[in-house]
């Protein structure tokens, strides 16, 4: 009942007249800026919300990333002994959630500091396979909505839409990026717009709820990010769209 009314309360805060209204209350969102307001379904697993789309039978699950904190500020290689076991023991934990299907939003490249690839998506993919958890990858680097054609966006999204339906009747699903704020809060706003039929203002809400970090994709000042921008445009009152 608390995060319900926390949840409610913030979709009052988090609409587009108010933090247009004035140059101070936008000041004070990059502020005050985020994090996750809803704690996490799960103590082992990081920022895990169920996704519960109004349709019947979707298991819809999101997260972060089961393995990035073994491999975060770290030069791991992807078949390090201990490394290999800890993630088989973090995949085995989702698979008893009766998650039998990932759908990963991670780019190595975009998680490489100093020049070195990141090995947390080998990392999942081989753990995943142990564990007889379905992996499909659908690289993405938030930085690239900001030049992308909206097409190319909505094209992406459908993509990654065409995994979950394909997969959910063979079970639960779980969609993921790194952190689990920005590009899985995208795809989770679009199936909230597209399946439920939510309002773009309440679907941006939920993403800002769960940590989405508007504030930093934001070209216009800290008022909304260029995922936020995406879903206005494309699904918004004055779009024309109808689902």
């Amino acid at each position: 009942m608390r995060s319900t009314f926390l949840l409610l309360a913030l979709m009052g805060l988090c609409t587009p007249s108010a933090v247009a209204e004035e140059p101070a209350k936008v000041a004070a969102l990059a502020v005050e800026q985020p994090g996750e307001k809803i704690a996490s379904e799960d103590a082992r697993l990081p920022n895990f919300h169920a996704v519960d789309l109004g349709t019947t039978g979707i298991k819809l699950y999101r997260s972060a990333s089961p393995v990035r904190a073994l491999v975060k500020g770290r030069t791991v290689a992807p078949n390090d002994p201990e490394t290999v076991k800890q993630a088989g023991q973090a995949l085995s934990y989702i698979k008893a959630h009766g998650i039998t299907t990932i759908v990963s939003l991670e780019d190595p490249i975009d998680e490489a500091k100093d020049g070195k690839q990141s090995v947390s998506v080998e990392l999942e993919r081989s753990a995943a396979q142990s564990a007889g958890i379905a992996f499909h990858s659908h690289p993405m680097r938030n930085a690239r909505f900001k030049d992308m054609a909206p097409k190319a966006i909505l094209d992406w999204l459908k993509d990654v839409d065409a995994d979950i339906n394909a997969s959910t009747p063979k079970g639960g699903v779980l969609i993921h990026c790194a952190a689990g704020h920005d590009r899985t809060g995208l795809v989770a706003a679009y199936l909230r717009i597209t399946v439920d039929h939510w309002p773009v203002d309440k679907a941006i809400a939920e993403m800002r709820a769960l940590g989405h970090n508007w504030v930093k994709y934001s070209s216009n000042g800290g008022a909304s990010s260029w995922h936020e921008d995406f879903l206005k445009q494309q699904f918004g009152p004055s779009s024309g769209a109808t689902y």
